[in-house]
């Protein structure tokens, strides 16, 4: 197996040199001919979409190529031969009608993504994507045809692929400079050089796929005809990987989408990001090509139980060397960007200006290239076990709220070390998973409401949420600047917070596991204050050309939406109308046994909204989640429906508002009733 996957590993990476390096001149020959002028930066808008497509169905890390990788490694080629034709009709069907819509509708598309285009780049990269818009259908075809060869042990034409694409282009570009001469960049001829660029990606792409047929043939994988045997048990296996594995790796891409669309107001901005992308690409294709083709089809072959430990090594092997590979590269784009941008495009056209325009973007770049590749390795072990929905799952997760929560819970995913990695991700927001842990796994879903134990109802001395609470004369205005205070909560978390928690958890010996060990603790806190500190404040002020007052004010407003957002929903679960507040009795006891306390302290919203429920984790769900923490919120709405029926047949309390418009009514309303003065109670 070791002697396979070196041998395949050099035939891929060999392919893959040999179509990087034709990448890179491609850029050097674009980069000379346009600089970041309008032909070249209205090109970035209109290749969005297709080469997103192209990225998405076509890439050989792709998840079509992963789909059927996974699945026809384990079949017979006669087999294989059926599946790709049957695949082939129907992608080529849907994919037929995508290339339509982009022609129709190539006008809002590209408003869509660069809003802030002049009318002159509009217009260019409008007619752009029409030419591009046939890249739908072959990025389909080439995605499925290149799995279909990997699966049959034939790595060396998918490699070398990517290389048809540069030559089209250089072919191009080459042409309209014999044409053109110096004039090549000027304004008046920026519509000429946007339809040569994208005409020759279009022919690119077809040569890609005209490529594949000779191999597909040889290897008895090619039938030229419409087969629709959806029901074939070997095509709904490839459908069940690609169909989540397609819309988890389009949600990578949407980070495309964002760059682009801030970056449209920007003079050269999408030209800028170009640049900078394919001097990530070019290492990271080249490693991550040498590493994943090679593993996905050893992890395939891995599945079975007995095979467990091998596998388990494999993915140890990958994870080792992706890291290892990845770590200097992305530290060598942070330190020497600017001699790198210099030395590889600084020609021609592309001035100083633009150089220090790429080298910043560079550098951001190189910071997230280790999990770029990590994440791939194991994207590709879920592929291998036909599980293309966890991935999804987690690509999903990482937009909403559900990913941190979740994680902490135990509930995300079957999986410890997901669940660890996920609820890890509270360390983006500055928080602390200790803290988080005992905070709100124990006191709040313990004592959920009780004043002095629920650390939810403390807000120090500027709110008072419960009655039990000392009152203020200030708290009469607590319904009128409340929303001014919940923006502070996760800077609260990362400034203060975390620090006197952490403190009194370990002195309180209050834990959410055995064997505390404070050192420990303590260590994490200090370290993941520091990175975070380092990636959101010190690397913006050495990577990008800014004041570093307005760093800041870009980091407050971070904080202050995130803590905005999440102030509001918790507040909305438990501090409004209809929540109890109860205190124990003289001996500490509740009137309530735990489960139907649940029910009286807390409060659904918007049950019936599915942005809602998406855009909050499923937090809007309290109820559900309060009786039922270990079970992901994807299970609250059908749980729902048994809970209320069971509440009602023993008529306890089920408080719920129909919307969250209602929700925050009620939370005004009780934080102005809290905010008068007590009436003294007659002894």
């Amino acid at each position: 197996m070791a002697r396979s996957l070196k041998r395949i590993a050099l035939v891929v990476t060999y392919g893959t040199l040999l179509s990087k390096a034709g990448g890179l001149l491609r850029q050097l020959v674009i980069a000379a001919a346009f600089g970041v002028g309008a032909a070249y930066d209205a090109y970035n808008y209109a290749y969005v979409l297709p080469g997103f497509l192209l990225i998405l169905l076509g890439g050989i890390n792709g998840p079509f190529h992963s789909a059927m990788v996974s699945v026809l490694s384990r079949r017979p080629r006669d087999e294989g031969a059926h599946i790709l034709a049957s695949l082939n009709t129907m992608v080529s069907a849907g994919l037929l009608l995508v290339t339509v819509v982009l022609v129709l509708a190539a006008d809002p598309l590209i408003t869509l993504v660069g809003p802030g285009l002049s009318p002159e780049l509009h217009h260019n990269a409008v007619l752009q994507l029409q030419v591009m818009a046939p890249m739908a259908l072959l990025a389909g075809l080439i995605g499925l045809g290149f799995g279909s060869l990997n699966a049959a042990d034939e790595f060396w034409i998918p490699a070398i692929s990517p290389l048809m694409s540069s030559l089209a282009l250089i072919l191009g570009v080459g042409l309209l400079w014999w044409q053109l001469g110096a004039s090549i960049a000027l304004p008046e001829f920026a519509i000429r050089g946007g339809v040569v660029l994208a005409l020759a990606t279009l022919v690119g792409a077809l040569l890609q796929w005209l490529l594949q047929l000779p191999a597909l043939i040889k290897q008895g994988l090619a039938r030229l005809q419409f087969v629709w045997d959806w029901r074939h048990p070997g095509v709904q296996e490839v459908w069940s990987v690609m169909g989540p594995a397609t819309l988890s790796s389009g949600m990578l891409q949407i980070n495309v989408f964002t760059d682009l669309f801030f970056a449209s107001g920007l003079l050269g901005a999408a030209a800028g990001l170009g640049y900078a992308h394919l001097l990530v690409q070019t290492p990271l294709g080249l490693i991550s090509n040498a590493l994943l083709v090679p593993l996905l089809p050893t992890f395939a072959r891995l599945t079975a139980p007995e095979e467990r430990p091998a596998l388990v090594a494999r993915i140890r092997q990958g994870l080792m060397l992706s890291t290892a590979s990845m770590l200097p590269l992305g530290a060598l784009f942070v330190a020497l960007g600017g001699p790198i941008v210099a030395l590889v495009y600084e020609r021609g056209a592309f001035d100083a200006q633009a150089v220090q325009l790429v080298t910043g973007l560079l550098m951001a770049y190189g910071v997230g290239m280790p999990a770029y590749l990590g994440r791939d390795v194991l994207v590709r072990v879920f592929y291998a076990l036909g599980d293309g929905t966890t991935p999804f799952r987690l690509s999903v997760a990482g937009i909403g709220m559900n990913v941190m929560h979740d994680g902490n819970h135990g509930s995300y995913s079957k999986y410890e070390w997901v669940n660890k990695l996920m609820g890890g991700s509270i360390y983006i927001l500055a928080g602390n998973v200790f803290n988080w842990k005992v905070q709100h796994n124990v006191l709040h879903h313990t004592f959920t409401n009780i004043h002095g134990h629920d650390e939810d109802l403390e807000a120090g001395v500027v709110m008072r949420f419960s009655k039990h609470s000392k009152w203020r004369k200030f708290h009469r205005f607590q319904h009128l600047y409340f929303i001014l205070l919940y923006g502070l909560l996760t800077i609260k978390w990362a400034l203060v917070t975390d620090f006197l928690q952490l403190k009194r958890y370990l002195k309180n010996n209050l834990s959410h596991k055995k064997n505390i060990q404070p050192k420990k603790e303590w260590s994490v806190l200090l370290l993941s204050k520091s990175f975070y500190v380092m990636i959101w404040i010190v690397l913006p002020l050495l990577i990008l050309d800014l004041s570093w007052w307005k760093v800041m004010i870009g980091f407050f407003v971070m904080h202050y939406t995130a803590g905005l957002i999440l102030s509001t929903i918790f507040q909305l679960a438990h501090i409004v109308e209809p929540a109890h507040m109860p205190m124990p009795s003289e001996k500490g006891d509740m009137k309530n046994t735990w489960a139907i306390h649940q029910l009286f302290t807390t409060v659904n919203f918007s049950v019936n909204n599915r942005f809602v429920r998406w855009f909050t984790g499923g937090l809007n769900h309290q109820i559900e989640h309060h009786i039922f923490p270990y079970i992901s919120h994807i299970h609250y709405f059908q749980i729902s429906k048994i809970v209320k029926k069971t509440a009602k047949e023993f008529e306890l309390p089920y408080h719920e508002f129909r919307s969250t418009r209602a929700a925050l009514t009620s939370h005004y309303y009780f934080l102005k009733n809290m905010g008068k003065r007590p009436i003294p109670v007659k002894a």
